[in-house]
């Protein structure tokens, strides 16, 4: 994925991204050949284009494919050029200057410029624009383009991520955005018919039926060897797999854990294991006056059965995680930390420390009269939401706290999570190769959803973005964690590591831990016939 999504200190991940026995290529007697079309079943629509606006990984994955970044990580995760030549750093290291190539277009024939990454810098910053990615580059102090294949980042203080925060973003084209207004850019017309600078382009897209890549006969590298790339839209988890097996789809993202077994067994599909990607999570909204307590807060994680999570539900391909910091991220996460063990007396009696009690012995916890009732929000099409937003509610019923689960379609419930309308949400993430947890922690930021605000955490994650080393980085991230852990903002679940299922007329596919589509534009399809 081109469009930067790690972070600059990963030396070793590489190892933690492992193959199934199944996802080993066999060898054919044919050179790649271009043309043909993947059709990839994915359970939801993208929804935007715009960087500024995307909250989803499929957003990220498909902007990755459309759009080059600054640099990129080669599959040594180093830093490499990609629109940039060269980088070069001033002597106090606050200064990063970038040498764009010249010979780069956007696929409407504009050609790209230094003014081009500047604008998308000031539209992040630009108040009026809704992105929650702003407190991401709180520590570029400015950006500027003294011509046209130049790039000036300044920031406010040395940091390991300040190269990684350059170039974290997918650009947008100043010659479009300065004459739109910022203020009604979720109205913007790019934001469903983007202008690109990657290997792909947009060339149709049907809100949750399909969105279609084809080659950018303007870009400046190899063209893409696949004719069409097509991201089919199919809600329910069983018609994926389905699709898959029959050959309707070529690849989804995650083969049903229940499915697994069974689909060692075909010969027609490779599973490739991605590592552990995703991380499920509750997340409490502080502003509810039962939520904003502590106590509470770890009285409910504590009566969770995480066990009935990763045999249940997960059928054991995951684990339990103590921390919001991927486990991949192993120098900077707080192995010291364990997930919580269901005990059922400890929540009972940290529920009544704060007040809650069953007064009237009708089984369920009280104070001042009232009841202990929690709605439970998750999304639909994910049966490990769907099942385990039930586990949970059983689970707290044990402790006396009812629960009214509530499921509705992705876009739904993020548009009700990101206005404050909810008690908990269950959701999953993508882990992010940075420990930097200031955009879901930090006061303000834009994935703070909780509404959660410690003056000792803003503090330290000031501190740790800030820090020259690994180790005291290391030091401060840990020291955060022990907090979050205390405070319990966020419950975190489990780490789950998705299998992609993958046709096996589907050549040089590369899904990994960066990407299920990592390297999409040198993926190439097996001739019919050919095998």
């Amino acid at each position: 994925m081109r469009a930067l999504i790690l972070a600059l200190m990963l030396a070793g991940i590489a190892a933690c991204s492992t193959d199934t026995g199944k996802s080993v290529e066999e060898p054919v007697n044919i050179d790649p050949v271009s043309g043909g079309t993947l059709t990839i079943a994915v359970d939801s629509d993208p929804g935007t284009l715009n960087a500024l606006l995307r909250r989803t990984s499929l957003s990220g994955s498909i902007l990755g494919e459309i759009n080059d970044g600054l640099i990129r990580m080669n599959e040594q995760l180093e830093f490499e050029p990609s629109l940039a030549r060269r980088w070069t750093w001033s002597d106090d290291g606050l200064e990063l200057r970038y040498h764009l190539r010249d010979d780069v277009r956007w696929n409407d024939g504009q050609p790209f410029v230094g003014a081009d990454v500047v604008a998308t810098w000031e539209l992040f910053m630009n108040e009026e624009v809704p992105t929650p990615w702003r407190s991401n580059f709180a520590q570029i102090e400015f950006v500027q383009a003294p011509d046209d294949t130049t790039v000036v980042f300044r920031f406010t203080e040395r940091s390991l991520e300040n190269l990684f925060n350059s170039a974290a973003f997918s650009i947008l084209p100043a010659h479009i955005v300065a004459s739109l207004d910022p203020s009604k850019i979720e109205q913007w017309p790019i934001n469903r018919q983007p202008v690109c600078l990657g290997p792909y382009q947009v060339t149709e897209w049907r809100t949750n039926d399909r969105l279609v890549l084809e080659p950018n006969p303007e870009y400046y590298g190899q063209p893409a060897m696949l004719e069409r790339v097509v991201f089919k839209v199919v809600p329910e988890e069983s018609t994926r797999m389905l699709q898959l097996e029959i050959g309707e789809a070529d690849m989804i993202e995650s083969v049903p854990q229940k499915d697994i077994a069974r689909m060692r067994d075909n010969p027609d599909i490779r599973l490739i294991d991605m590592g552990p990607r995703f991380m499920g999570y509750m997340v409490y909204n502080l502003a509810r006056p039962a939520l904003d307590d502590a106590r509470v807060r770890n009285a409910i994680s504590l009566a969770i059965d995480r066990r009935a999570f990763i045999e249940g539900l997960l059928f054991g391909y995951g684990q339990a995680i103590a921390n919001p910091i991927t486990p991949i991220v192993a120098w900077a996460y707080h192995d010291g930390l364990e997930p919580h063990q269901r005990d059922t007396d400890r929540a009972r009696a940290l529920l009544a420390e704060a007040g809650w009690t069953d007064s009237d012995d009708d089984g369920y916890v009280d104070r001042d009269g009232e009841r202990l009732r929690i709605e439970i929000k998750t999304r639909t099409g994910d049966p490990v939401r769907e099942n385990g937003v039930l586990v949970i509610q059983s689970n707290l019923r044990d402790v006396g706290i009812e629960v009214r689960p509530r499921m509705m379609e992705l876009s739904t419930v993020l548009g009700q999570v990101q206005e404050g309308d909810f008690d908990i949400y269950m959701g999953q993430v993508s882990g992010r190769l940075s420990p930097d947890l200031s955009n879901t922690f930090g006061t303000g930021g834009g994935y703070n959803w909780g509404g959660y605000s410690n003056p000792e955490v803003d503090e330290l994650m000031v501190q740790a973005r800030a820090a020259t080393s690994r180790d005291t980085a290391a030091r401060l991230w840990r020291k955060v964690q022990e907090i979050l852990y205390a405070d319990q903002p966020m419950t975190m679940l489990y780490a789950k590591s998705p299998l992609v299922g993958l046709r096996r007329e589907i050549r040089d596919a590369n899904p990994n831990f960066l990407s299920p589509y990592e390297d999409l534009d040198r993926w190439w399809r097996l001739p019919e016939g050919e095998n």
